[in-house]
């Protein structure tokens, strides 16, 4: 079934014992729902009908021969993805006891069949669960990091679905009832998401697949009327220096947090997009890029100096532990480091260990069975999202040894600083 609404597919692996399934549920990200999906996962995890606590289901994975369970919530771009996923034994290490099927079985009954009271969710599980929720978001201000990122996003993306955290904001589950959810639940996100399944075996259970199917159809409605998913990409390619956002926060904290927003205005569904994923690694994405070299050995500017690409949404972040009085220092060596890769400062052996290194890399995913799951994933996504066609970890593979020093001194010159983000020091 790989149209419309529900995607299940059945991915070939020939190297390991266990194979894996998960069924990921998606919605476009947006203020009004992050919170409920995120509530939601937390609630189906409590427990089912048919196994209503947490050691119930305990029992029944020991059953399955030490199964795990997992679940995430994430954002893809301005995807917001709800994750289950378990591992199972293959039917060749475990003859007859079919495994993969009770394994499925359990993760339909744990997204479809959650734990009721009176018509809506167990009034315990969802007082908990929501406390829960509520308690981690506020504990990421405690993660300084990951707080800086996040006060970066929504000061860079304010009037964007990606400014809204995977969690959402403690605020918006304040007046959220049980009995409005659990409708949320039943009439949107069984009804109005994307949901895509991946059996990750040696041989397509094609049964398996009957069933999860005939299942999940029962909530399928038969009409477009369901999330679109819209990873974000916008291009902002004129960004004058005095519209740069400047952000500080005061923050009791041993390291300022000194955090970049960029926009790579490079199109996600084009071969440039392996450009600046070489780029990228150039500038921060090992112990031998210009910013570690540069930020932290030569200048002792930082305790470390990094960066990413997020390619969903076609943005860059820049990321230092600094001393707060050094935060102009750091701040202009940070963005000088872009412009060396510009000119063309760096040498064909690093542009040759940088493309080495990523092919390796990407070929690794291959090496787990929720690698290859969670590589195709992001690959419908993408081929949903923007219709790239790379497909297998070997096509991309070979799409990052093509990248040219021309094509990354390209992918340098269109990336414009957005926003700047200072945590620490004290209130001005």
């Amino acid at each position: 079934m790989n149209d419309g609404r529900i995607v299940i597919k059945h991915i070939k692996q020939d190297k390991f014992k266990t194979g894996g399934i998960a069924v990921y549920v998606c919605d476009e990200l947006s203020r009004e729902r992050a919170y409920k999906n995120a509530l939601i996962s937390y609630i189906l995890t409590r427990g089912t009908e048919k196994y209503p606590t947490v050691k119930s289901v305990a029992e029944r994975l020991n059953e399955l021969y030490g199964a795990d369970l997992i679940s995430s919530v994430e954002n893809r771009g301005e995807i917001q993805t709800v994750q289950l996923s378990s591992s199972f034994v293959e039917e060749k290490y475990a003859p007859g006891k079919n495994l993969l099927k009770h394994t499925a079985e359990l993760l339909l009954e744990m997204l479809l069949h959650p734990v009721t009271e009176n018509g809506i969710f167990s009034q315990s599980y969802f007082d908990r669960e929501k406390q829960e929720l509520s308690e981690y978001i506020m504990s990421i201000k405690n993660e300084k990091r990951t707080y800086a990122r996040m006060r970066l996003i929504q000061n860079m993306c304010e009037d964007e679905p990606y400014g809204v955290p995977a969690e959402g904001f403690t605020e918006d589950g304040d007046n959220l009832t049980n009995e409005e959810l659990y409708d949320y639940y039943q009439n949107y996100f069984l009804k109005k998401t994307r949901i895509y399944v991946y059996i990750c075996s040696k041989e397509e259970p094609k049964e398996v697949i009957e069933y999860i199917r005939e299942t999940l159809s029962k909530y399928d409605e038969g009409n477009d009327e369901y999330a679109a998913l819209t990873p974000g990409y916008i291009e902002k390619k004129e960004i004058p220096f005095e519209n740069i956002k400047h952000i500080k926060e005061a923050s009791e904290t041993m390291q300022a947090q000194l955090q970049i927003g960029l926009r790579t205005n490079t199109d996600p569904g084009s071969d440039e997009n392996y450009d600046t994923y070489v780029m990228n690694y150039l500038l921060g994405g090992s112990s031998e890029s210009k910013l570690f070299m540069n930020v932290r050995e030569k200048n002792s500017l930082a305790y470390y100096a990094a960066s990413s690409y997020n390619r969903f949404k076609g943005v860059m972040f820049i990321y230092c532990g600094i001393e707060y009085e050094k935060y102009e220092d750091a701040l202009d060596i940070c963005i000088e480091q872009i412009n060396e890769i510009r000119k063309g400062n760096f040498t064909d052996a690093e542009l040759e260990s940088s493309i080495k290194y990523l092919t390796q890399s990407i070929r690794d995913i291959a090496d787990t069975v929720f690698g290859q799951i969670n590589f195709t994933f992001n690959c419908d996504i993408r081929k949903e999202a923007f219709l790239d066609k790379i497909s297998t970890v070997e096509e991309y593979a070979d799409k990052l040894s093509r990248v040219t020093r021309e094509g990354i001194i390209r992918a340098a010159e269109r990336v414009r600083v957005d926003t700047v983000f200072l945590l620490g020091g004290e209130d001005e």
